[in-house]
């Protein structure tokens, strides 16, 4: 799984780091022609849960759909972290 290789190197470089684990690309799931092999979001919040992160979001660029919710999630993660480590 890719997410536990990069969930590795979190711990490594930035320990302190809150983690968000996000579903690009998401207008595929309605593609016929998509590989079948996709992400549900089910499978998303498994493994976001697994990986003890701060939470699970999905987007697709393609349709505008998500966006501002992962960037804000993104940013008040960040924030918050960066005041409790002062």
């Amino acid at each position: 799984m890719n997410a536990k290789y990069w969930k590795s190197e979190f711990n490594k470089f930035c320990p302190s780091t809150p983690i968000i684990v996000v579903a690009t690309k998401t207008d595929l799931r309605i593609d016929v022609n998509a590989d079948q092999s996709l992400l549900k979001a089910k499978e998303g919040k498994i493994i976001a849960k697994k990986l003890n992160a701060q939470g699970y979001y999905e987007c697709s660029a393609r349709f505008n759909s998500g966006l501002d919710s992962v960037f804000n999630a993104a940013i008040q993660l960040g924030v918050k972290s960066s005041e409790s480590q002062k």
